[in-house]
């Protein structure tokens, strides 16, 4: 569906139907509705459309900008968190091209809902990695960690206030947070591989009850719903420390 409707917001898409529509109303009103000119507009128009959608399903960058259609890229700034997301892309569009190839209905069937899960899944790392790299490069909340704990190893942890104490106390639950979220970002996109190179052992053994298929989505869904509570956890700690700010 997302490559369908990237296909058909296409510039080359609408300018097929721009052409098209002007078309029809100038044979309309000024060539007294000549049926041989309102035919030739409606063929090519259908045909327009119809290669770029040809285009935009065989084309596996073409596919990759469709599912990538919800996710700015240009919200990450640094090359390796970009590179992340390409990864979990590039496996949601080889196992959807791998999944389009099978004309078992049965196998399909099977097959079906992977796609939804793989969906969820790179939705879920996106957000993550955005607030992963936000974290990393902010240069206040690592200068504060970093002074607060040279400040307890200077002077002692006792010493700290007791502001001072909840706002390390902060920092570190938030600095063990990032580093659980980006070991959970390498283990789904070790999962998705694993389930893409399921997908491509079932296709070929034709193994119609996809039990193997059907352990590596569950694993995927455990692995999805894992990243939301680290990601509500994430809001829970950034509340606690607003709420500390305006206290």
């Amino acid at each position: 569906m997302a490559v369908f409707l990237y296909a058909l917001r296409r510039w080359q898409t609408l300018t097929a139907l721009l052409i098209t529509f002007l078309g029809l109303m100038v044979t309309l009103f000024f060539f007294q509705r000549n049926l041989i000119c309102l035919t030739t507009l409606l063929i090519f128009g259908t045909i327009a459309v119809g290669l770029m959608l040809f285009d935009s399903f065989k084309s596996t960058e073409r596919m990759r900008e469709a599912l990538s259609a919800g996710i700015d890229l240009s919200q990450l700034r640094t090359r390796r968190m970009r590179q992340t997301i390409d990864r979990a892309l590039s496996y949601q569009t080889a196992i959807r091209r791998a999944i389009r190839q099978v004309t078992s209905p049965e196998l399909q069937s099977t097959l079906a809902a992977i796609t939804s899960q793989m969906d969820e899944s790179v939705a879920a790392i996106f957000g993550l990695v955005k607030r992963l790299e936000s974290y990393q490069t902010d240069t206040l909340l690592q200068g504060d960690r970093e002074r607060l704990h040279l400040e307890a190893r200077i002077r002692g942890q006792e010493e700290l206030t007791a502001a001072q104490e909840q706002q390390l106390a902060d920092l570190d639950k938030l600095d063990s947070l990032m580093k659980d979220i980006a070991a959970s970002i390498e283990t789904t996109l070790a999962q998705m591989s694993s389930l893409y190179s399921n997908v491509q052992l079932v296709i070929a053994n034709r193994d119609l009850k996809g039990d193997r298929i059907r352990q590596a989505t569950a694993e995927l869904q455990e692995r999805a719903s894992q990243l939301r509570d680290l990601s509500s956890a994430l809001d829970e700690v950034y509340s606690r420390r607003t709420q500390g700010m305006l206290g």
